[in-house]
């Protein structure tokens, strides 16, 4: 458990510095704790760019990876007044406490991640990019950054073990940074609009989402979708250009993440006007986010022959490797699984997946179970919202919509974060694709009321709420390191290698195909032998121009 507290520490330390590469700020406010946090982010962006753009040359072995750290050190030492400061080694120790809880005899997120996930940052490590790979697992074709990232983190300090962090490590900093901004706001009396919206979304974050069995790809979309919103409301409105161009980049990211929030473009879009829209554009970070949206666009086409998979308007049929059937399928799949499937009862007949998804035949499946578990959550949130208000409202008849601030982007946010819940409730109706717009929504208006009838005195309350939910979040982590047995096989860190509770690697077996290795895996790859899948899919294997091609029968 030490290891883990201690390589907390250095992947803290060695990564944090590339995020000064997209985001310099302003070297007295460096060493403010919620911007630090900041940077911690735009590093792991810095990160997933650099993996994306050289996996399409070349493997993401440990080699390659162990060489940038070298490139962090140099950056770290021009900033060496300020990383070897008493206050910089204080924030590094809170985040590695929270990477510590939430990583220690704790799973990893399945079985999504036995499936896709974990095979697929395995490949990254072992393979350049691969033309078709969706056709050896269909899974393939719907990754997220995010395994890039991961990949890039499997060096020669971190080990495999490095793949763990990255995730544990978005999480902690928005957790850092949210409780910052509160502590600054309540030091300063500041009781704004900002700040209760900075409350209820962390007491959604500490008391839903932590665990970290349950990140997966979508927990890390919900929380960096949070912070966009948050970044976007602070400030009452009053950006820089600087500022919008890192909106851009966040919300770039977070679609990088999941395609499903493609809304998150909308929100910096609402303050590009006539009179700046040209050095919003025109300028290197803007040509950054253009070539690295592009790259992941190309990446996509090249994996799955769709530029956005399993959407069908966007593949290109004349690929080799493009296969429109299989992609109407997983889409209608996808969509029906949102929307209950397995929930359905058929003893009356069968219906398609397509079939099912129209004209709301799946409505009253979902209502029994996603909706109802939906619900259960959504209720518990407000319930605590309500409960909150209890302490700190005072009616003073003020209309709870004279929101001491621009209406407009008010109003503009709530549509955008209305149209992201339509979208999801007619599309993918299952709560962990709607988590996001749902809770922003939520303390959107929830802010909007309670900063407009507020009793004087809110110090306490706000504190004992939010103690009361870190002491929650500690507790359930505490209490799992506690009582999980660590006998595994390379416990404590979280299994990854195997579904089994011993987590021994189970050997797949090994097919060759015109001189290539691949494995095919009788239950979940896991993270082990690459390319991994649970069965051969409708595909030949060619090579050209160094490449490997599966390609459709």
């Amino acid at each position: 458990m030490f290891n883990i507290f201690l390589l907390s520490i250095l992947a803290t330390l060695l990564f944090l510095p590339l995020g000064l590469v997209l985001n310099k700020k302003n070297l007295n406010s460096i060493m403010y704790y919620d911007n630090l946090s900041r940077i911690f982010i735009y590093s792991l962006i810095f990160v997933s760019f650099l993996s994306l753009t050289l996996n399409f040359f070349i493997p993401l072995t440990k080699n390659i990876n162990s060489l940038f750290l070298i490139f962090s050190l140099i950056v770290s030492y021009f900033y060496r007044n300020y990383f070897l400061s008493l206050k910089y080694f204080i924030f590094v120790i809170i985040i590695s406490l929270i990477v510590f809880l939430l990583v220690t005899k704790s799973n990893t997120f399945r079985p999504d991640a036995g499936l896709y996930h974990l095979p697929y940052i395995s490949i990254l490590n072992n393979e350049k990019i691969i033309f078709g790979l969706s056709n050896f697992h269909y899974r393939f074709g719907h990754i997220s950054i995010i395994q890039y990232t991961s990949a890039f983190f499997n060096n020669h300090i971190f080990l495999s073990n490095g793949i763990i962090f990255p995730v544990a490590l978005l999480y902690a900093s928005i957790v850092v940074n949210f409780f910052f901004q509160i502590r600054n706001y309540l030091i300063k009396k500041n009781y704004n609009f900002h700040l209760f919206f900075l409350v209820s979304a962390l007491i959604y974050i500490l008391g839903k989402m932590h665990r970290y069995s349950e990140f997966g790809n979508d927990t890390p979309s919900h929380i960096l979708f949070l912070f966009l919103l948050s970044e976007i409301l602070r400030n009452n409105f009053n950006h820089k250009l600087t500022d919008i161009r890192n909106f851009f980049l966040l919300a770039t990211f977070i679609i990088m993440n999941k395609i499903f929030f493609i809304l998150s473009i909308l929100l910096p879009l609402i303050f590009v006007s006539k009179k700046n829209y040209k050095k919003i554009i025109f300028n290197g970070k803007s040509l950054f986010i253009t070539i690295f949206f592009l790259m992941w666009i190309i990446k996509s086409t090249i994996v799955s022959g769709c530029a956005i998979y399993p959407i069908k308007l966007t593949c290109f049929n004349n690929l080799t490797w493009t296969d429109i059937n299989q992609v109407q399928i997983v889409s209608n799949e996808n969509e029906a699984w949102a929307k209950s499937w397995p929930g359905y009862d058929d003893t009356k007949g069968g219906i398609s997946h397509s079939d099912y998804n129209k004209n709301f035949n799946w409505l009253k499946t979902w209502l029994k179970f996603n909706g109802y578990k939906s619900f259960k959550i959504i209720l518990t949130y407000l319930i605590i919202l309500f409960l909150i208000g209890l302490l700190v409202y005072k009616k003073n008849y003020k209309s709870v919509f004279s929101i001491n601030t621009h209406k407009l982007y008010i109003k503009l946010i709530t549509l955008i974060l209305i149209t992201g819940i339509s979208i999801w409730f007619l599309k993918a109706p299952d709560y962990r694709y709607g988590a996001g717009y749902i809770v922003g929504f939520l303390s959107v208006i929830f802010s909007i009321i309670i900063s407009n009838n507020l009793k004087k005195k809110i110090y306490i309350p706000i504190f004992i709420t939010l103690a009361l939910s870190f002491s929650i979040f500690s507790i359930k982590n505490l209490g799992r390191i506690i009582t999980v047995e660590g006998n595994y096989f390379n416990g404590p860190w979280p299994k990854y290698f195997s579904h089994s509770k011993e987590n021994i690697y189970e050997e797949p077996e090994k097919i060759k195909i015109n001189g290539k290795n691949l494995y095919i895996s009788k239950g979940l790859c896991m993270f082990g032998k690459a390319p991994c899948s649970r069965n051969l899919g409708n595909f030949k294997l060619i090579k050209k121009l160094n490449y490997n091609f599966f390609v459709i029968k």
